[in-house]
């Protein structure tokens, strides 16, 4: 009964995007055990075979995906399974297939500067600033992907990282920031 109301209500998330004149795609077989915000004036693609959840142990949560740019991008492959994940782009942010993401944060921007105005921030641009997630990445609960940062295939980022810098593909990185532990991460 779960998985059927979860197909009904990614049906439905599918249906819905078809109202946004192109600006939501979703691709076919979206599964949706909790609610799924989509918001802002960007793109927003996620492929086929997706699951969103909320994160084991919190079920109030739901997923956020939020453009803030005309121009910003989200594009999230097929087979990802989002738990609980919050999204926020400026530029653009890319993520492969296979991937798993449980209760993280991935943001392309600082939104704005630490002056006193409050402007927008110093040195920000679409290429500078994209965040590019490769295929079977695995990020944890409570951990946040900031601007410019690439995460390679394979690669598993434990709970509670700040992950500031590039990861190559197949290691374990954790901590705050987050560095490379294990190189030898086989999925």
């Amino acid at each position: 009964m779960r998985d059927a109301l979860a197909r009904t209500r990614g049906a439905w998330y599918r249906l819905r995007a078809q109202w946004s004149a192109g600006r939501i795609v979703i691709g076919a077989n979206l599964r949706a055990y909790c609610r799924l915000s989509i918001r802002g004036p960007g793109r927003v693609t996620i492929g086929r075979g997706a699951i969103v959840a909320a994160a084991p142990g919190f079920p109030s949560e739901y997923v956020t995906l939020y453009t803030h740019d005309a121009e910003a991008v989200i594009s999230i492959g097929d087979n990802v399974r989002l738990h609980g994940a919050r999204f926020s782009s400026r530029h653009t942010i890319v993520v492969g297939d296979g991937v798993l993401i449980e209760q993280a944060g991935i943001t392309d921007t600082d939104f704005h500067s630490l002056d006193r105005d409050r402007g927008a921030p110093r040195g920000e641009s679409r290429e500078r600033s994209a965040i590019v997630i490769g295929d079977h990445v695995a990020i944890a609960a409570m951990s946040i992907v900031t601007k410019g940062v690439r995460i390679g295939e394979g690669t598993a980022v434990g709970p509670g990282s700040i992950v500031v810098r590039s990861l190559p593909p197949g290691v374990f990185a954790i901590g705050n920031p987050a560095r490379v532990i294990d190189g030898s991460n086989s999925q």
